[in-house]
């Protein structure tokens, strides 16, 4: 689901937790200024509130999942970053 930063509506809320059941991951941009993984810890919260267990998922530096893609990334290799999400 594409999110404005933390700016979940609380529909987006109820939809992630309906399809998504008891776990989200959140990947956000990993903006040098720190803005998106502010956003992450401000919906993290939220989300936890709902009773939704979180992962966040890390990215490269200055990096988005779209820019990631972009440049050649393959499914199987945003797998990995999944797969390493921590909450």
């Amino acid at each position: 689901m594409a999110l404005l930063g933390s700016h979940a509506s609380p529909a987006q809320m109820a939809q992630l937790k309906q399809r998504c059941g008891s776990r989200v991951h959140l990947c956000l941009d990993a903006d040098k200024n720190g803005a998106g993984q502010t956003a992450v810890h401000g919906l993290s919260a939220r989300l936890r509130q709902a009773g939704v267990e979180v992962l966040r998922v890390q990215l490269p530096s200055g990096q988005d999942p779209a820019s990631l893609f972009a440049a050649g990334l393959s499914g199987q290799d945003f797998q990995r970053y999944l797969e390493r999400a921590r909450s």
